[in-house]
């Protein structure tokens, strides 16, 4: 938006039929994924800002994919987003005019369970201790994401490395670096993670290693977590 401006928050219960053209009036950004005919809750949510370019529509869910100006986002917000929406089985969709402003829609396929009210004392029982003094190399080529990562971890009390490539990890470790942990992006420039896992794996055969990405799991059927 400009320096003013308006955002409209709507909830509404939508059944959709099959081929319905209500779907046809949004983009979907997973055209594998068709949107089925069935009960949704939605979340629908209106401005009248700028809009979305035409050639950029199709980028926006893309993890680290930013317009905005460097320093003012890293573009993880709507991938982050779509990633969470679908691991309920519901879709986003957006809809965008320039100059006139966009519309994004999330489905939730609608239940009919019965609620299940958590008590206090359950939220309470369920909490875990985070902390520990362990080792931890941490491998991320955004470095607004890998100060966030190494950060979270200190202060728990985690002795942390980062390194911004597989290439920088690889020489720490065959400079004689012990770690405990490694945490590692999956998409990188050059090396991907899923590939350094396995490379660590043959100097320290037994380290456990945590992937992360902003993609959706999908992305990791290349490797094998058997290994």
């Amino acid at each position: 938006m400009h320096s003013s401006g308006f955002l409209a928050i709507k909830t509404y219960n939508l059944s959709l039929a099959d081929n319905d053209i209500f779907i046809d009036q949004y983009f979907n950004p997973n055209t594998e994924d068709e949107v089925k005919a069935g009960d949704y809750v939605v979340i629908e949510l209106t401005d009248n800002g700028v809009g979305i370019l035409a050639e950029n529509i199709n980028k926006i869910f893309d993890p680290f994919f930013s317009t905005k100006e460097v320093g003012a986002g890293i573009g993880l917000g709507l991938s982050t987003a779509y990633g969470i929406i679908k691991q309920t089985g519901g879709h986003i969709l957006v809809r965008s005019i320039v100059d006139c402003g966009t519309t994004f829609i999330i489905l939730l396929p609608k239940t009919n369970d019965d609620i299940c009210v958590v008590q206090e004392e359950d939220v309470n029982n369920a909490a875990k201790d985070l902390t520990g003094n362990e080792s931890i190399l941490v491998v991320e080529d955004e470095e607004a994401v890998r100060n966030l990562v190494a950060n979270i971890l200190r202060n728990k009390g985690y002795k942390v490395i980062a390194a911004d490539s597989a290439n920088e990890a690889l020489d720490y470790l065959r400079n004689g670096l012990k770690i405990d942990i490694l945490i590692t992006d999956v998409a990188m420039p050059g090396m991907k993670g899923t590939k350094l896992v396995l490379e660590i794996k043959k100097i320290m055969p037994h380290i456990k290693a945590i992937l992360m990405s902003g993609y959706t799991a999908d992305n990791l059927d290349e490797f094998e977590m058997s290994k």
